[in-house]
């Protein structure tokens, strides 16, 4: 799928000043010859809401045969977030590609703010506003933006190329090995989730440690660790109180900014900022 071009100055007013400047400053600071590269968690991070989660509801609610209910995939979360991302994306097995595609589709043009899945409110995710406006900032100063996300590979890519304006190569997403048309029950590693993701980063990325990362989990904090040294971490969440923890643990010389980030399910419609 071709990557829906974003304006290049239109977007930027959301960026805070302060943020604004910080990304400067590193852009001025960056030794010739160095690569610009940044690397951001895609849920809840670059998106307000979960596309992964988003589309198995739909999927659900087309009545689509996958081997996992809402409720069950809600117990395993809360036990354990990794184990769960994968096991949604596990749970798609026998699906056509196509089916997964178009449930993707649907879930970024649709006006709804929330899916309802057996009584419980879905967000349907659209782009963070600030964070959008940062990848385009990147782009604009040449960097390669990277995604690396929990999120099944099929939707991540779609919604980073259709409302973030990220090509579908530089996103790395939960794989699961395709037969013909058919997803299978083999999911392909390294998982990209907590430590895996540094693993993904130097798989599918490169050795080069990123100037600029993001997240909004404990599960980022190893992918935030591989920022170099100066380089600049965004912590985005709902409120402050990971913030300080998340600094202490990443550490070192690194700049930290605190990105707020919008209630799930609020504000403007995905068809309407996309």
């Amino acid at each position: 799928m071709p990557v829906r071009p974003l304006s290049a100055f239109a977007d930027l007013r959301p960026i805070p000043e302060d943020l604004h400047a910080a990304i400067l400053r590193l852009e001025e600071a960056r030794p010739p010859g160095v690569a610009r590269r940044a690397v951001f968690d895609l849920d809840n991070t670059l998106l307000v809401g979960d596309i992964g989660e988003a589309v198995f509801a739909h999927l659900l609610l087309e009545k689509a045969p996958v081997k996992l209910t809402w409720s069950e995939y809600r117990r395993m979360i809360a036990r354990d977030p990794a184990s769960a991302y994968v096991a949604l994306v596990d749970a798609m097995r026998g699906l056509e590609v196509s089916a997964v595609l178009r449930s993707t589709l649907k879930v970024i043009t649709t006006s709804l703010r929330e899916l309802t899945v057996e009584g419980a409110l879905v967000p349907v995710p659209r782009p963070h506003p600030v964070m959008r406006s940062v990848v385009v900032l990147l782009q604009n100063l040449g960097y390669a933006v990277h995604v690396i996300t929990a999120s099944n590979q099929i939707s991540a890519r779609i919604v980073c190329a259709e409302l973030l304006g990220i090509p579908e190569e530089h996103v790395h997403g939960m794989r699961s090995v395709i037969e013909g048309e058919t997803m299978s029950d083999r999911i392909l590693e390294p998982l990209p989730v907590g430590a895996g993701k540094r693993e993904v980063y130097r798989t599918f990325v490169g050795t080069d440690a990123p100037f600029i990362v993001g997240g909004d989990s404990p599960l980022d904090i190893p992918l935030l660790d591989l920022v170099r040294p100066q380089g600049l971490v965004l912590w985005v969440g709902e409120d402050r109180s990971a913030f300080e923890l998340m600094k202490s643990l990443v550490g070192g010389s690194r700049s930290f900014t605190y990105v707020h980030r919008p209630p799930k399910g609020g504000g403007q419609p995905a068809l309407a900022v996309a």
